[in-house]
Parts: C-alpha cells; sequence; structure tokens
C-alpha cells in the first residue's frame, strides 16, 4: 500500500501544482493514471456529475461527503 503525500508535499515543489476537479472516483482514477500529483473535489462538479444540476444546495451534505469519501478512497493522491 502506498503512503498518500499531503497536498502541502505536492505544493512544494518548484513546478505550478494542477489539480484537476474529480467529479467521482472513477475521474479521480483517471486523473491519477494521467500523472497528475494532486486532485481537487468540488461540490458543483460532483453534483454536475450526479444529477446534471447545479449547485443550488439542492444535495444533501451525506451524499456530498459519501462522493468524497468515494474519491479519497480511489487514489493515493493528496486532496
Amino acid at each position: 500500500m502506498r503512503v498518500r503525500r499531503s497536498l502541502r508535499q505536492a505544493a512544494s515543489r518548484t513546478s505550478p501544482l494542477v489539480a484537476p476537479t474529480a467529479q467521482d472516483a472513477f475521474t479521480a482514477r483517471m486523473i491519477e493514471g494521467l500523472g497528475f500529483k494532486a486532485v481537487a473535489l468540488g461540490g458543483s462538479t460532483m453534483l454536475a456529475a450526479r444529477y446534471a444540476l447545479p449547485d443550488l444546495g439542492l444535495a444533501a451534505l451525506a451524499e456530498m461527503v459519501e462522493t468524497a469519501r468515494d474519491i479519497i478512497n480511489a487514489t493515493e493522491l493528496p486532496c
């Protein structure tokens, strides 16, 4: 099992840290597979992928936490 680097460690490099936004666990793995050093999480992205709706406060916090947990568990990248 690999150890997850912290976001601070990933950002300490001399080149800019590019962190694409994952909408679910699958896209998080794609981001990791493409060689990025971090992944971003965004509520509006998660809602758009799940419900095809803008972030207007329509989703419950539990749904957002569940999706974030899935993304975090799918990759070793810092979020």
